[in-house]
């Protein structure tokens, strides 16, 4: 056999550079699998404290990739394609949100924590009463990410290991 036989047949193609009306199921399916891969990668980060970086995942390459799904889910039948958009919306801002608010705890943690090692009793007491109030809101968003990422899942996209993450990050 011959190395240099021409195969004319393409192997594959990123589906956001192809340009022709083709299967915009297939396209969506891998959008979706983009999307639930960085909502996921992010649940990890903020599992590990790293909230920049978790919060990075679900900037603005994120937000290109689900304006892309928009557009493509707009070109099939049904309504599907919007509900699930929503719900990748919703779980990207309350993510951001828990990331933020996760971390905001952990500030004030480190306040409150140098506050008793300076005897600052009053400011100490300060911090205890906000970290029970961040606490409660913490408590919150984790069961409403919790819920979203349940949502999507029970649509038939996988999430893969987002909601144990987030479920795990301790306050």
């Amino acid at each position: 056999p011959s190395s240099t036989a021409n195969n004319s047949t393409v192997q594959h193609e990123r589906p956001s550079n192809v340009s022709e009306r083709g299967n915009t199921e297939a396209l969506q399916q891998w959008l979706v699998g983009r999307l639930t891969t960085r909502l996921n990668d992010s649940a990890v980060a903020v599992s590990q404290s790293e909230y920049q970086r978790g919060r990075e995942v679900l900037g603005s390459d994120f937000e290109s990739q689900l304006e892309q799904y928009v557009d493509v889910a707009g070109d099939t039948d049904g309504t599907t394609g919007d509900q699930t958009a929503e719900q990748i919306r919703e779980a990207r801002t309350q993510q951001q949100s828990y990331a933020d608010a996760v971390e905001t705890y952990e500030t004030t943690y480190e306040r409150y924590q140098q506050a008793r090692e300076n005897g600052n009793t009053t400011a100490a007491r300060q911090y205890a009463r906000e970290l029970t109030n961040q606490s409660v809101r913490i408590n919150e968003l984790n069961q409403s990410v919790v819920e979203t990422y349940e949502g999507l899942e029970a649509s038939g996209i996988t999430v893969g290991q987002a909601p144990t993450a987030i479920s795990n990050v301790s306050n």
